[in-house]
């Protein structure tokens, strides 16, 4: 479980994941040898990664899809999906389907390559869900 400090440290990494210990120090009030320690701690274990959070749209990938998939043989799916280019997030899920996947694509020829592809695999049942603009992404603890 996390302490008061610690939920303060990660918080302000997720603000900005390039601040400097020194800053996020100053910041919690916190020795720089407490946050060394911390994110030494959870590096690689609560924090997955440090990472950008980039604009699709404007790098020309206005091509944004969540598909929920049922499949015989989620395992399989999910490696093909995780070696695909344009799968930015995959999801284990319960509600009916079992897998949900986020797509990004930059032309619809390769959206339909993709759909293409992924039918081939085990799936019983799919939903495709269009994405028309990006709201709020990334917020909790920041």
């Amino acid at each position: 479980m996390l302490d008061q400090r610690e939920l303060q440290i990660l918080t302000h990494l997720r603000q900005d994941a390039r601040k400097s210990m020194a800053d996020i120090a100053k910041a919690t009030d916190t020795p720089i040898s407490t946050v060394f320690e911390k994110l030494k701690k959870h590096n690689r274990t609560t924090i997955k990664k440090f990472t950008t959070i980039l604009d699709f749209p404007k790098l020309g990938y206005n091509i944004r899809k969540k598909i929920l998939l049922s499949a015989l043989e989620p395992d399989t799916v999910i490696q093909f999906l995780a070696k695909h280019p344009n799968v930015n997030s995959i999801y284990k899920s319960n509600n009916g389907y079992n897998i949900i996947v986020d797509t990004i694509f930059k032309e619809m020829n390769t959206w339909y390559d993709f759909k293409a592809k992924l039918h081939l695999q085990s799936i019983t049942e799919s939903k495709i869900i269009d994405i028309t603009e990006e709201i709020q992404r990334e917020e909790f603890l920041n």
